[in-house]
């Protein structure tokens, strides 16, 4: 079995001859259930969104995240705390220790700092 890696465009999952679609997820060719798990974890714009924000602020809450992609971007207030569970999830961010205002303070990890600096080369 052989697991490919690729650098994939912002925007979209690309598919290459390799067969991967995002930096540091890899999914076995020929596989169409590993291809759509790996797109499901495909850096999307709005988690980039998030993933910019934390690198800039060190630790935030979910509101300060808000916050800042609501300013920045002009998301709709919805988008960015759904966006965070998803980095979460895909363990680009991580819950700190301690909290701001009786909220979870969160950060980006090296993962996620990996995904960001892959696709902004």
């Amino acid at each position: 079995m052989q697991l490919t890696l690729d650098v994939m465009d912002e925007r979209r999952p690309r598919k290459t001859r390799s067969g991967c679609v995002m930096p540091g997820v890899p999914y076995v060719p020929g596989s169409e259930t590993s291809r759509r798990a790996a797109e499901k974890l495909a850096p999307t714009p709005k988690r980039l969104q998030v993933l910019r924000v934390l690198t800039e602020c060190a630790d935030a809450t979910d509101n300060e995240i808000i916050a800042a992609c609501v300013q920045r971007w002009g998301v709709s207030p919805n988008t960015p705390r759904a966006r965070r569970v998803e980095c979460w999830r895909a363990g680009w961010v991580e819950c700190c220790a301690g909290e701001r205002n009786g909220s979870a303070l969160w950060r980006i990890t090296a993962l996620g700092r990996l995904v960001l600096k892959g696709l902004e080369q």
